[in-house]
C-alpha cells in the first residue's frame, strides 16, 4: 500500500515537473523495496523487469470486499451506480409501466421494490457483520446484540437460517 501511495506520488510531481520530487520519491521506494528484500520478500517484477509492487501485490477492492465480506455482486451494484453506469441505473432506478407504448420502450422512474428490499438485505448483512465483530472485539452484550440482530433481520426479511444469522452459532459456544 506504500508503494500505491509513493507511486500515485510520483505522478503528481511528474505532472508538475519536480524532477527533484521524483528523484526523491524512486529513493523512498527503493529504500523500502530493500528494506522488503531483507526481510525474505521478493522481488515483485513485470516481464519486462519494471516494479510493480513491493513485497505482495495489493488486492484490488473488489476481491477485499468479496474476501471479508462476499459483496463482490453488492460493491460491483454500488460501484455502477456511484459511475453512472447506465444498465445499472436502470435496473436500480425505473421500471417498466403496466401500459406499452407503441412508439418505443418506455420506462418510468421508480425503485423496484424487489430489488430494493434485497439490496437492503445485503447492505443489513455487511452491516449486521460489522457490528457484530465490534460486539465481540470490544466485549460488549452478545446476547442482547443477538435479540437486537434477529429482529433486524426479521425487519428486513432476512431468511431465517443459521448461515444467514451467524450469530446462532456463536450464541451456542458462548452459553
Amino acid at each position: 500500500m506504500r508503494y500505491a501511495a509513493l507511486r500515485e506520488q510520483q505522478k503528481i510531481a511528474r505532472y508538475d515537473g519536480d524532477t527533484k520530487k521524483i528523484d526523491k520519491i524512486e529513493k523512498r521506494i527503493d529504500s523500502i523495496e530493500h528494506t522488503a528484500v531483507k526481510l525474505g520478500y521478493k522481488l515483485l517484477r513485470d516481464k519486462k523487469n519494471r516494479r510493480i509492487g513491493i513485497g505482495q501485490i495489493k488486492p484490488n477492492i473488489t476481491a477485499l470486499v468479496q474476501y471479508q465480506f462476499s459483496g463482490e455482486k453488492l460493491y460491483r451494484v454500488l460501484s455502477g451506480m456511484a459511475h453512472s453506469n447506465y444498465t445499472t441505473l436502470k435496473s436500480l432506478a425505473f421500471t417498466k409501466p403496466a401500459y406499452k407504448n407503441g412508439n418505443g420502450a418506455v420506462i418510468q422512474r421508480a425503485v423496484p421494490p424487489a430489488r430494493q428490499l434485497s439490496l437492503l438485505s445485503v447492505v443489513g448483512k455487511i452491516y449486521a457483520k460489522c457490528l457484530w465483530l465490534k460486539t465481540i472485539q470490544f466485549g460488549f452484550d452478545a446476547f442482547n446484540m443477538a435479540i437486537l440482530l434477529e429482529e433486524f433481520y426479521d425487519t428486513l426479511r432476512i431468511d431465517d437460517t443459521n448461515e444467514n444469522r451467524f450469530w446462532r452459532t456463536i450464541i451456542k459456544k458462548i452459553s
